[in-house]
């Protein structure tokens, strides 16, 4: 394993213990949109059972491909690309930042790009 994946994974390993320590938070922006996107699943989804899901996803190893954030909060991020597709066959991409010791949930988006 390379060093860049090396470090990837122990950042992953960090979130996921934020998250289990209940160190995470959203952006306005990042909640509106995460509720948007769950609405499918569930009427009124909460910050909770949102973050659950990023949990799983974080847990389960999905691909996550480095990010520099343009807008607040600016830095590193990781795009985390998950298999919650729209019914027009996009993807759904979760944009995350580990601003130690907290997991900051940046924003939601539906894409078709790889």
């Amino acid at each position: 394993m390379s060093t860049t994946e090396d470090s990837d994974q122990e950042v992953r390993r960090e979130m996921i213990e934020a998250i289990d320590q209940g160190k995470w938070e959203f952006t306005g922006r990042a909640l509106r949109e995460g509720r948007d996107a769950f609405r499918e699943q569930t009427e009124n989804p909460s910050k909770e059972a949102i973050i659950d899901y990023i949990l799983e996803l974080l847990q389960a190893n999905y691909p996550w491909t480095p990010t520099e954030l343009r807008d607040p909060p600016h830095g590193t991020g990781y795009e985390l690309k998950n298999s919650h597709r729209r019914a027009d066959g996009r993807e759904l991409y979760i944009k995350l930042k580990f601003d130690w010791p907290y997991v900051i949930v940046v924003s939601f988006h539906y894409s078709d790009h790889p």
